[in-house]
């Protein structure tokens, strides 16, 4: 018995199967009339549909600017570009921010005059029709691609065109900002500290003639230099007038010519203290202190603010040059072209699928039908 049930279940499967491959047999011209009358129906509606052409273009961010690249400055590949999991640079993403930006999809609108060419009503049907032509793409090397979608081969090339310009525009603007914002930074300070040094010099030259501290160091040696010679030689008069005074009459010229002697000293000394006389060439002792404090901070303030400059006037030429060098800053590898040949619709394509789609309904409506009369009857 159980060999009878081994023998029936895979000849009562064999039988449908071969049940259904009967019907499909028996039905093949109609199946074969299906699908020769939907793929002429298929290729002459994709006669019928419009077409479309592409014009693109590919960009590639500067070598300086690149983010993430496929291969490293030691020449290995970065396994996460090589896995698909990274490599889109910093550079990369802000061009498509820019490609995909409001203000350059208005542009291209206004400049082509889309709100009538796609036959929208408002700007945000507009807008989203452009976005739907437009397509964007990242290469494994790290290199953008677009195009533009159009029915017109010659639109379709001006609108990229239009696309890249604006594109490199806006790239070199943004850098463009950046190296002048730093420029103006490093110009207005540059200014000020100028503005600063006009002040501290006219202060310092101020003092120096109101005191005379040409070179305060240098007087300050001259003039204690100076001041002990005089007290030595008023100290020696003073010894010599005490000693003839306690010897001499008071009348006798000698002593007379040792006080006029003394005192001639004394005046020497006094008018060295009080800032070398009529020359003014040495600073008055009296005001030595509050003096020298003045000129040590303005001497300070005016070599800072020097050695300030001197930092800064290269740095200023390092950001204009710097600014030069970064302008070119979007490297166009492939210029959009007028297409030659249209991207959509692909008529083999619609065709082959039209007709492998008839002979799966022609197909499952031949056996349904069988069936179904087999039921019924």
């Amino acid at each position: 018995m159980s060999g009878t049930l081994s023998d029936s279940t895979p000849r009562g499967s064999l039988s449908s199967s071969t049940g259904i491959y009967r019907i499909l047999w028996e039905s093949k011209r109609f199946i074969i009339i299906n699908f020769v009358a939907v793929s002429i129906v298929a290729a002459i509606v994709s006669l019928l549909l419009p077409k479309w052409y592409k014009s693109s273009a590919t960009v590639f961010p500067p070598s300086s600017a690149q983010g993430e690249s496929i291969v490293t400055g030691m020449g290995v590949v970065n396994p996460l570009v090589a896995l698909g999991l990274g490599g889109v640079g910093e550079e990369i993403n802000k061009y498509i921010a820019i490609v995909k930006s409001r203000s350059l999809r208005e542009r291209i609108i206004n400049a082509f005059d889309l709100k009538v060419v796609y036959e929208t009503e408002t700007i945000e049907e507009t807008l989203w029709e452009l976005d739907s032509r437009i397509e964007i793409a990242v290469t494994d090397e790290g290199a953008l691609t677009f195009g533009v979608l159009d029915r017109d081969t010659l639109r379709a090339k001006a609108m990229a065109d239009s696309i890249l310009f604006i594109l490199g525009e806006t790239t070199t603007q943004l850098g463009s900002k950046a190296a002048q914002r730093n420029r103006r930074f490093i110009l207005n300070r540059i200014t000020a500290i100028k503005a600063e040094l006009a002040v501290a010099e006219r202060d310092l030259r101020d003092l120096t003639a109101e005191h005379g501290t040409y070179n305060l160091p240098t007087q300050l040696d001259v003039v204690i230099g100076q001041l002990v010679q005089l007290e030595v030689m008023l100290a020696q008069a003073e010894i010599e007038y005490n000693v003839a005074s306690a010897s001499m009459n008071t009348r006798n010229p000698q002593l007379d010519q040792l006080r006029i002697q003394r005192d001639e000293i004394s005046k020497k000394v006094e008018e060295l203290m009080a800032g070398g006389g009529k020359s003014n060439l040495l600073p008055n002792l009296q005001e030595l202190p509050d003096v020298a404090l003045w000129y040590a901070r303005l001497t300070r303030d005016v070599k800072i603010l020097g050695a300030l400059l001197e930092f800064l006037y290269p740095q200023y030429e390092q950001a204009r040059l710097q600014a030069a060098k970064d302008e070119p800053m979007l490297l166009v590898l492939d210029y959009p072209k007028v297409a030659q040949r249209r991207v959509k619709p692909v008529r083999s394509l619609i065709v082959l699928a039209c007709g492998l789609f008839s002979i799966v309904v022609s197909s499952l409506w031949v056996v349904f039908r069988s069936q179904t009369q087999h039921i019924l009857s």
